[in-house]
């Protein structure tokens, strides 16, 4: 088995990791009011809704450095790109919306990933990240 064969099986069991995670996850639901005076939070609410996945929002896997052996074959195989800062991002499209389904596949998916370093070259830093939209 050749090192990128190990990437791939590897990384394929990660992103089940991140599937099972997201499967999981039971997001805190988000309530949304519309105010009769859209810049006074004072004003009567006139209508509301809830958003049983909560927030929106986004999440990712960091791997750094970019020219690691792993994260140029994460970006070869358009599972990465590069990140902004350096290094490489897997994002996460599983879980709609939701920034805590999306956020419960990141964190697993890095944990699982962290765990096999010694099998991927070792990368110096691999972790999730979110922000909200």
């Amino acid at each position: 088995m050749t090192k990128y064969d190990t990437y791939q099986k590897i990384f394929n069991q990660a992103v089940k990791a991140g599937q099972k995670a997201l499967a999981a996850c039971t997001p805190t639901p988000m309530v949304v009011e519309e105010h009769e005076s859209p810049l006074n939070d004072n004003s009567p609410v006139i209508n509301s809704w809830r958003v049983s996945g909560g927030v929106c929002g986004f999440a990712w896997v960091h791997v750094s450095p970019g020219n690691s052996s792993f994260a140029k074959w994460l970006v070869k195989n358009d599972y990465a790109g590069k990140a902004y800062r350096g290094g490489v991002d897997i994002w996460v499209s599983a879980g709609g919306q939701s920034m805590e389904r999306k956020e419960a596949y990141a964190h697993a998916m890095a944990k699982f990933l962290d765990e096999h370093k010694s099998q991927l070259g070792y990368p110096k830093y691999i972790f999730a990240q979110s922000r909200i939209d």
